[in-house]
């Protein structure tokens, strides 16, 4: 009992000074956010530098929101099981890495594969923000103020993103759009050293064939859509990626009905008032990240718009 009540002491004295901690997690989301477009207003840049086709050009943006989805859902159980701050500081330093490798890149083949990482990063990091921002943070206002810039911070994230990209990408250089993301990650980390204080663990496994089975899924499916916008739909190659994900996302559910800690617990998609949230949390970013990537491509292609003003558009 002394221990807990000592705990509980020590949580709430870091809470009363979480302010700086609250501004070192939202920056992180801001981060995460912007990131996630702001490379799409350079792409046309891009594909010039290293004469990348179509398909080569979408993995660019693929590469990140692929590995972001694929790890996403080991690293919340990861963050459970070390501590959603020391797996957020490991993500966060991924990131960082990445991005200056992506922004030196000398070829195509290493932007994309930098942006992978960078992803894998971000998936690291993006859970263990909101857990961590409560844990900061004091119930009631404390509380309520932390969760409002938080909102901020992601809804700004995606227009801040693609104006800051353009104007990256116009007065310096696109590889810019990468780079930015070192000092802004360095001050992450500093902060979340200095200020976050660490949220309780919660024991468990790491459920490796339902990481598995997940990731299976989510990259032979967006391999396949992304392969049959070049080679058509009768493509070999295609039909055994889309193959591929059918045969492991049966694999997935039934692996997940039997698993003692899921990372995908079945009992989140029972029924149309659980089901149908998910379905529109997925399908308005997938819309949105489209729009932005064609939209881009049109306004710079075919209106001869600069990377500012197409952000701005």
């Amino acid at each position: 009992m002394t221990e807990l009540h000592e705990a509980r002491t020590d949580r709430g004295a870091g809470a009363r000074g979480g302010g700086w901690a609250v501004a070192a997690v939202v920056t992180c989301q801001l981060m995460l956010m912007v990131d996630g477009v702001i490379v799409t207003v350079a792409l046309p840049y891009i594909r010039d530098e290293f004469r990348l086709g179509a398909v080569g050009l979408s993995w660019v943006v693929s590469a990140y929101a692929l590995a972001f989805a694929g790890f996403l859902l080991v690293s919340g159980r990861l963050g459970m099981m070390f501590g959603p701050r020391r797996v957020l500081l490991v993500g966060a330093a991924i990131f960082v890495i990445a991005s200056a490798a992506g922004g030196l890149a000398p070829s195509g083949e290493l932007l994309i594969a930098a942006r992978a990482v960078q992803g894998i990063g971000a998936a690291l990091a993006g859970p263990a923000i909101m857990v961590l921002l409560v844990a900061n943070t004091d119930e009631g206002p404390q509380r309520l103020r932390g969760m409002s810039w938080f909102i901020i911070g992601s809804s700004l994230g995606s227009c801040l993103g693609l104006v800051a990209g353009g104007v990256l990408t116009v007065l310096l250089d696109w590889r810019w759009v990468m780079l930015i993301n070192v000092p802004v990650g360095v001050a992450v980390i500093a902060g979340t050293m200095a200020f976050v204080r660490e949220a309780d663990r919660m024991p468990g496994r790491l459920d490796i064939p339902g990481a598995i089975t997940s990731a299976v899924t989510m990259v032979s499916l967006v391999h396949g859509l992304t392969r049959a916008g070049q080679e058509g739909w009768d493509d070999p190659v295609v039909l055994g990626s889309l193959a591929l994900a059918l045969l492991a996302l049966v694999a997935l559910i039934a692996v997940e009905s039997r698993a003692a800690h899921p990372v995908v617990p079945l009992r989140l998609l029972a029924g149309t008032r659980r089901a149908v949230p998910y379905a529109g949390m997925l399908l308005v970013p997938a819309m949105m990240i489209g729009f932005f990537t064609f939209s881009v491509l049109f306004l710079q292609d075919v209106r001869h718009f600069d990377a500012l003003e197409a952000g701005l558009a």
